[in-house]
């Protein structure tokens, strides 16, 4: 159990791991550099899927 000492507020060791990887995605956000990345990871999956359909589709026909 981790408990902050300034206000009492208290996780098991998995809620604190969760909130600290949330609070890391949080504040990568604001990085220009980690942003783009991300939203280049984001077209790249989108497209991934598109072609995926796509191929199974052409395939139905």
């Amino acid at each position: 159990m981790i408990v902050c000492e300034s206000c009492g507020l208290s996780f098991t060791r998995d809620e604190f791991d969760k909130m600290r990887d949330k609070l890391k995605a949080d504040i990568a956000m604001y990085d220009d550099s980690q942003r783009q990345r991300m939203k280049k990871e984001s077209k790249d999956a989108r497209n991934k899927e598109y072609e995926a359909w796509w191929s199974d589709h052409k395939e139905e026909e």
